[in-house]
């Protein structure tokens, strides 16, 4: 099994700060190759959501150079992951309303979504609304968003096609470093070939539909890095032209 993996972030056309963060590693392990791939979305007045989306990113890469060689010795937990993880998002939520409060209580946080993947497994954290996706036979979309809009489509108050033009569809009912508790939603799911996963912030896939999602980023046409790097820029690109104003972030796995 190989992977192949990208990331691409762009500031956007309106914003003078990108407050995203994206981290995406190969990283060598007793049971052979793993993909860990995280992206944040950070919230906040000048440059206090990029300091949240950049903490947690941190913490989650201080997490794999020294933690994850010790996990993966043995066959991997996927309770044990998921409890490290937790604990480092309810750290960082404490950390950052601190922060907060230090300075004269102004309002920052970001929203989270890391994947880990092995030849076999998958394991995801998210909480608020950048998303983690499945490209194979057709588009899956693995996590669900923190947001009033999603909120209001499990009450059957208005349809996925209404969210998608609301006026409040920016609004995250859960982030970390706003309220005092934060509870992320854990995904996992099994590897197969062919297969590739795609993380994105809210601006990537805003003036995107699924269709596009789906064709763009089928396995069958990615040979090499560069061949993802391309796409991921030509995607942002689209979205620039179609007067997307927020940062956009995605990254790319490849599981061939």
């Amino acid at each position: 099994m190989t992977f192949y993996i990208s990331g691409t972030t762009d500031i956007g056309i309106k914003k003078s700060i990108n407050q995203d963060s994206f981290l995406i590693k190969k990283i060598k392990t007793s049971i052979g190759p793993v993909v860990f791939a995280c992206i944040c979305d950070g919230m906040g007045g000048l440059e206090n959501g990029e300091l949240a989306s950049a903490t947690v990113l941190h913490s989650f890469n201080d997490w794999i150079n020294n933690t994850l060689p010790y996990l993966t010795t043995s066959p991997i937990c996927k309770e044990k992951i998921f409890k490290q993880w937790e604990k480092i998002i309810k750290e960082d939520n404490n950390k950052i309303r601190q922060y907060g409060k230090l300075n004269n209580d102004i309002h920052l946080g970001t929203t989270l979504t890391a994947m880990l993947v092995t030849k076999k497994n998958y394991y995801i954290a998210n909480i608020g609304d950048t998303r983690a996706y499945e490209i194979s036979n057709k588009l899956t979309q693995l996590t669900k968003d923190h947001s009033l809009v999603q909120r209001q489509i499990d009450e059957k108050i208005i349809t996925p096609e209404q969210a998608k033009t609301a006026k409040n569809q920016n609004v995250l009912t859960q982030c970390i470093g706003v309220n005092e508790n934060v509870n992320p939603d854990f995904y996992f799911g099994k590897i197969r070939k062919n297969t590739t996963f795609m993380l994105c912030s809210d601006g990537f896939r805003h003036k995107l539909d699924e269709c596009e999602l789906e064709l763009n980023f089928k396995s069958k046409q990615f040979k090499s890095q560069s061949d993802i790097k391309r796409k991921e820029e030509l995607l942002i690109g689209y979205n620039k032209e179609r007067g997307e104003t927020d940062n956009i972030t995605v990254t790319t796995i490849v599981v061939k």
